[in-house]
């Protein structure tokens, strides 16, 4: 019996439309040299994101229609995010050489590990020394220091200054900004929050303890400097984003379906499922449902995932795809 891969594999074949490496470009996030020079693999994880893309709007592209109700659609819809996650995703973290930085990592397991209230993902923001190309540990600092700037060092300092100016615009003299997510409906929930001052030191100190619980080195993870960092929003809270992304792109009727995608692109990012690098399964299923919503790829920026943790709703929705 073949297995989900080569499953994919077939369906790859079958499948008329092409997604190309190009559709997918390589994140500032991933460029950790001085010159920003992308590494070969770099090419290659793009080029995984494409098969995947292609895989997923054939089967959207033959099945969607035969699902009558919304209800329905959306259930079809969660069913591909979820093949998109648990096959192809999970198989190539399983496969992947973990000497790689682009693209899995090793532990695939945390691939598919689901994020929860006890265990939420932090992402720290400005100041990340180890994206500093030979960066030195400074051990008094607790920060690593000097090097040379890379894309990777400086997007995540340019993204934490804009993490800093909401502080002052929406919540000035705080630590914790909850990112108020206005939904289809009307009603709102609470997404991600942004961390700064105690808030922050102490999400550095429980990563660095929990590093050190998974048996992994924690002995240089920065836990001083000034942190900032993003937090993923509650279980709850990230069902009915989810659930309601899923909704807006299987309103058929609404004659807006661009901007039901664009929409739906903040939920999705507000609601990521797995601890790993859900980023990656967003893209290929964003990609995917634009062609099936509006005929042609709609372009993603390589930081799209930052804008929409650290945006704010509103101004992603502006920026989105700028």
């Amino acid at each position: 019996m073949p297995t989900a891969e080569e499953e994919f594999a077939v369906m790859l074949t079958a499948t008329d439309y092409r997604f190309t490496r190009e559709d997918f470009p390589t994140p500032d996030l991933a460029l950790r040299r001085p010159d920003g020079t992308q590494p070969h693999r770099a090419h290659t994880f793009a080029e995984e994101q494409a098969q995947a893309a292609t895989v997923a709007l054939g089967i959207l592209s033959r099945q969607f229609t035969d699902y009558p109700s919304l209800d329905s659609r959306v259930r079809f819809l969660r069913s591909m995010h979820r093949t998109l996650s648990d096959t192809w995703w999970a198989g190539l973290a399983r496969r992947t050489d973990p000497r790689h930085t682009v693209g899995p990592r090793p532990g695939p397991e945390r691939f598919a590990t689901p994020i929860t209230d006890a265990d939420p993902n932090y992402d720290r923001l400005g100041h990340v020394g180890r994206r500093t190309y030979k960066a030195t540990w400074d051990e008094a600092t607790r920060t690593y220091t000097g090097g040379i700037p890379t894309p990777a060092s400086r997007i995540l300092a340019r993204y934490g200054e804009l993490a800093l100016l909401r502080f002052e615009l929406e919540a000035p003299g705080e630590d914790v900004l909850f990112n108020e997510v206005v939904l289809p409906d009307g009603a709102w929930c609470v997404g991600n929050r942004l961390l700064r001052g105690h808030a922050a030191q102490a999400a550095a100190q429980e990563l660095a303890a929990r590093l050190a619980a998974r048996g992994l080195p924690a002995a240089r993870v920065e836990t001083g400097g000034e942190p900032i960092f993003t937090a993923t929003a509650t279980a709850a809270d990230r069902e009915l984003m989810f659930t309601a992304a899923l909704e807006l792109l299987a309103d058929t009727e609404h004659p807006q379906a661009r901007t039901n995608w664009v929409r739906a692109a903040y939920l999705l990012y507000q609601a990521p499922r797995t601890k790993r690098d859900s980023d990656a399964v967003t893209r290929v299923f964003l990609a995917a449902t634009s062609v099936l919503l509006t005929g042609q790829v709609i372009g993603l920026p390589q930081d799209i995932d930052l804008r929409g943790y650290v945006m704010g709703q509103s101004a992603f929705l502006i920026n989105a795809l700028v």
